[in-house]
């Protein structure tokens, strides 16, 4: 197994002239949940209000070992370096089966104990805001894969495909070109929608619905105002979502719509 870090860090291998061997990592297998709970008064028993994914928290161990009390010292000084606070850190995992996960998360702990003059013991612990672990394409863009379908404005609905035992998934729908006011983005398979009240004129127009932001912009100003009140910050579950995408004239109105999103998992 090996890990990178955005700042430059590399564990489990060579970072630059250093290496840093990786023990034992936890934290990988499932986020904390948050339980909204309670008691009935006068009687035995409890009840659920609601149960949502809270933060996870990733704990990296290992060591490494020099030939003098000089490397090892500027060993310690670079292993701290790459880890500052006030930093989302995005961090790249190969697993043993040389398949790349992507997470990201602030660094909360760093520990580095002198056994020896040319030993160290680390450990890094990372707090993850975001709780899911997203497929990458490789060790080194520090990105998680995107998956992007074309919907025909106006036209035949696209099915947006979430595999089996990822969670759902937030889309951003981005809308190149002209269209008319309604403009309507549907998720057919869930019944949710998102209807914004604007229109586009011109050829390079882009318009932007980042629902994981909630966020929608218009050549980069916010156009959350324009979002109908009936609208739903929908997700894409898991299995079969038809997307739809209409327009209040389409015999003339003529932009492209993109859907693109990264599917996340609970733990690996």
């Amino acid at each position: 197994m090996k890990i990178a870090f955005g700042t430059g860090l590399f564990l489990g291998g060579g970072s630059g002239e250093y290496t840093y061997e990786i023990q034992s990592i936890s934290g990988l297998e499932s986020p904390e949940v948050r339980n909204g709970n309670g008691l009935y008064s006068g009687a035995d028993g409890g009840y659920w209000v609601s149960q949502y994914f809270g933060h996870r928290t990733v704990v990296i161990k290992g060591f490494s070992l020099t030939r003098c009390a000089t490397d090892m010292n500027n060993m310690r000084k670079y292993f701290i370096d790459r880890l500052p606070i006030r930093y989302v850190c995005p961090i790249i995992i190969e697993d043993f089966d040389n398949n790349y996960w992507y997470l990201e998360g602030c660094i909360t702990d760093v520990k580095s104990e002198l056994n020896k003059a040319y030993a160290m013991e680390y450990q890094i612990t990372v707090v993850c805001a975001d709780p899911f672990i997203y497929p990458a394409d490789n060790f080194t863009d520090f990105m998680p894969r995107v998956e992007t379908y074309n919907v025909e404005l106006n036209g035949e609905m696209e099915n947006c495909f979430v595999p089996q035992g990822a969670l759902y998934a937030f889309p951003k729908i981005t809308i190149t070109g002209t269209y008319t006011t309604p403009f309507t983005i549907t998720n057919d398979s869930t019944s949710e929608f998102i209807t914004i009240d604007n229109t586009a004129t011109e050829g390079t127009d882009k318009t932007v619905i980042d629902i994981k932001n909630r966020a929608i912009t218009f050549n980069g100003e916010t156009i959350n105002n324009l979002m109908s009140i009936d609208s739903t910050w929908f997700t894409l579950e898991q299995g079969n979502n038809h997307m739809l995408a209409t327009s209040g004239d389409p015999t003339n109105d003529n932009g492209s719509v993109s859907v693109s999103y990264s599917v996340g998992y609970r733990g690996i």
